[in-house]
This record gives structure tokens, C-alpha cells and sequence, in this order.
């Protein structure tokens, strides 16, 4: 089987290990069952159709990210043809991640504020609301100081 379609797959099934996840928490606080992600009025058509979507979608980037990893690689390579192959792909890998990490960082920090202020416009903010901001905000502050970290040496 081909390795971008093993990275698409595992991508997709960790997206949908983190739904499981999400909706065994919750279930607790959504009446204790498991199925009440399901119980939308259409008979779970809905939610089924956007899970299987968001699956697709899922498998795309991770098939998507793949390619693109090794085709940036090999344009690495040919642009620096004297380092040895070992140097050459820790260094790759190295800026690979701290693109990835600026990118993530951007992200957190457009998105925290809009989080803010479309829970905030709905109702007053929760506790659960506060964990999930004080989380993106933790999540945002280490990602802005290993690309930091990083790009300083």
C-alpha cells in the first residue's frame, strides 16, 4: 500500500479517536449516553454525513501533507546536493516543524480571541469555557516559544 495513503488513514483515525474521546467525556454531561451525538431529529443522518465528510477530509490532508513533505524534501535536497543525506534530512525536519509550529501558533492566536467572542456574545462564559481558553492559550504560549527557541540558534 502506498505510504500517503498510510498517512492519510492514520490521520483519519486520529481524528476519529478524538471524537470518541470527545463524546465518551461528555456523555456523562449530556445525559450518559453515548449516542446523544445522534439524536439531532434526522435520525443521526446529519451527524453521520458530517462524520464521514470530516473523515474524507481528514484523509486528504494527512494523504495531502504526506506528498508535500517529500516533494519539499527533494527540492531540499537538490538545492543543497553537498551535505550528507543524514545532516541534510535533520535540518528538513527541523525547518519542517517550525513552519508547522508558526503556522499552529498564528492559528491559536486568531483563534483564541474569536472563541472569546462568539461564546461570550451567546451566553456568559462557563467554567468549561475558561479550561478550553486557558488550554489554546498554554497550547499557544509553547508553541510561540519553541518557535522561538528554534530559530534563535
Amino acid at each position: 500500500m502506498d505510504k500517503n495513503v498510510i498517512a492519510g488513514l492514520l490521520t483519519m483515525l486520529g481524528w476519529n479517536l478524538f471524537i470518541v474521546i470527545l463524546v465518551v467525556l461528555a456523555a456523562p454531561y449530556k445525559g450518559g449516553s453515548y449516542w446523544f451525538l445522534f439524536n439531532d431529529g434526522t435520525n443521526g443522518i446529519g451527524i453521520s454525513l458530517f462524520l464521514v465528510l470530516w473523515s474524507i477530509i481528514w484523509f486528504s490532508i494527512g494523504h495531502h501533507v504526506r506528498k508535500d513533505y517529500y516533494a519539499q524534501l527533494e527540492t531540499y535536497k537538490k538545492s543543497y546536493p553537498n551535505i550528507d543525506s543524514e545532516t541534510l534530512q535533520k535540518e528538513y525536519n527541523n525547518q519542517y516543524k517550525l513552519k508547522a509550529t508558526k503556522l499552529i501558533m498564528r492559528l491559536l492566536v486568531i483563534a483564541v480571541p474569536w472563541y472569546v467572542l462568539g461564546r461570550y456574545v451567546e451566553n456568559e462564559l462557563g467554567r468549561t469555557d475558561l479550561i478550553v481558553i486557558f488550554s489554546l492559550m498554554l497550547l499557544s504560549a509553547f508553541t510561540f516559544w519553541y518557535y522561538k527557541r528554534n530559530t534563535a540558534s
